[in-house]
């Protein structure tokens, strides 16, 4: 296997960006990052052309937009892939029917690394490894209080660096998966107040890898959520309308009224910034009948 292709490795945990080596690579506009975030998040399973259209556009692509696609994946091809003769076929990025294939080891995604760490530290639990309880508070530990806001907002602040570092623990750990998307969803007010942006989107990212490896569905659904709302607040508009979609489809899945009503609705801001004026109305309607119809009209968008 040519070296430049064991070389480049991936994260999407947070944004998503590549190394060769101690180099990082430049992967273009954020449009071409959604292409190959898609694509390492397939897990290699090819993508056809019209999911891939999805992710970058949604329901509503432009004209060109199997032209433009097609750019796209010639760029990374060419960023990845730069000792690549020309007429030699890509070894990376290849093409399967009519869609595209992206073709790494598994070490080479920060993903795949995370969720082996969780799966072998479950593995020494079982085998008692590990203390299957958590350790005791320590002697007159009693929850925070605060006079005012301010004073929560700037204790929130002095500890920021140990909160975010609290969310990766407890996902690498493997023991409290659901700390890790529980954290990210009641800071994501401190990040949003104080421009937290890459914090806010690397830990709701790493919460909703925690999720997802646990297999809990409600906090695979509420990570995804708070990965898009990360995600607009980062101006990332056109990559944060799928994470709502996938929240909404497993919110109907789980019967979990609230969640999709919030998540909804939340689609329909999520279109509207993004400019698809009519998807904005559509879904803002859609998730006021959902949140009515519950009685929760005035939490129907965060």
């Amino acid at each position: 296997m040519p070296a430049y292709e064991t070389s480049v490795r991936f994260s999407v945990l947070g944004p998503v960006r590549a190394w060769r080596g101690e180099q990082e690579l430049d992967l273009g506009s954020p449009q071409q990052r959604v292409v190959l975030a898609a694509l390492l998040l397939s897990r290699g399973r090819p993508l056809a052309l019209g999911e891939l259209i999805r992710a970058v556009w949604g329901e509503e692509p432009p004209t060109a937009a199997v032209s433009v696609l097609r750019t796209y994946v010639s760029r990374l091809r060419k960023i990845l892939e730069p000792g690549r003769n020309q007429g030699e076929p890509p070894r990376l990025l290849v093409s399967v029917g009519d869609g595209y294939l992206l073709r790494i080891q598994e070490d080479a995604l920060d993903l795949a690394v995370f969720e082996r760490r969780v799966a072998e530290a479950r593995k020494r639990q079982t085998e008692g490894e590990l203390s299957a309880a958590a350790e005791p508070l320590p002697a007159g530990c009693r929850p925070l209080e605060f006079t005012t806001r301010e004073d929560a907002v700037e204790w929130c602040e002095r500890e920021r660096a140990n909160l975010v570092g609290a969310v990766h623990q407890a996902a690498g750990s493997g023991r409290r998966p659901g700390i890790a998307w529980r954290l990210p969803a009641v800071l994501w007010g401190f990040f949003y107040l104080r421009s937290h942006a890459h914090d806010w989107l690397d830990t709701t990212t790493t919460g909703l890898a925690a999720a997802r490896a646990a297999g809990d569905r409600t906090g695979e659904a509420q990570g995804l959520a708070d990965r898009s709302a990360a995600l607009r607040d980062s101006g990332r508009l056109e990559e944060a309308i799928t994470p709502l979609r996938q929240a909404m489809t497993i919110f109907r899945e789980l019967g979990h009224t609230e969640g999709r009503a919030s998540t909804v609705a939340n689609l329909g801001d999520a279109y509207l910034l993004s400019g698809h004026l009519r998807k904005a109305v559509e879904y803002t309607r859609r998730g006021l009948v959902i949140a009515r119809a519950t009685g929760n009209a005035a939490r129907a968008s965060r």
